[in-house]
Parts: C-alpha cells; sequence; structure tokens
C-alpha cells in the first residue's frame, strides 16, 4: 500500500469553496471516485474533485462551505 497523500490546498490552484463532501472518515475510494464537489471562486459551475488512487480517507481536515485557498 502507497504512503498517505494529504490534500490540504485547493485542487484548482485557485480558491474554491467546497460544496458537498462525497465521503467520510474511514470511506474506502478507488481511483476515479468522486471524493467532493467544488465551485471556482468566481464561477458557478459545480466541479468533482476525483480520486487518483486506491485508499480510505483518513481524516477530512475542511469542511462543507470552507473557501480553501491554493497552496
Amino acid at each position: 500500500m502507497s504512503a498517505p497523500t494529504r490534500v490540504l490546498s485547493s485542487p484548482a490552484k485557485t480558491v474554491i469553496e467546497i460544496v458537498k463532501w462525497k465521503v467520510r472518515k474511514g470511506s474506502k475510494v478507488d481511483p476515479g471516485a468522486v471524493l467532493m464537489l467544488y465551485k471556482v471562486q468566481g464561477e458557478s459551475e459545480v466541479r468533482k474533485l476525483k480520486s487518483q488512487q486506491v485508499g480510505s480517507v483518513v481524516e477530512l481536515f475542511k469542511t462543507q462551505g470552507d473557501v480553501v485557498q491554493p497552496k
């Protein structure tokens, strides 16, 4: 099994708002599984963040409605 991957900054390389988590702590995920729905600041389109690997969700560090800055 590979080392844990922590996603702590915006997946869009710009400011985003988390619309809805599609997983919770302990969820098992496969590549392509939708992790969350988000919106890029200034846009109305809802986008999907998909898993890139097999694994388990260890922790969610942000909540729905949080604004996340790019790293």
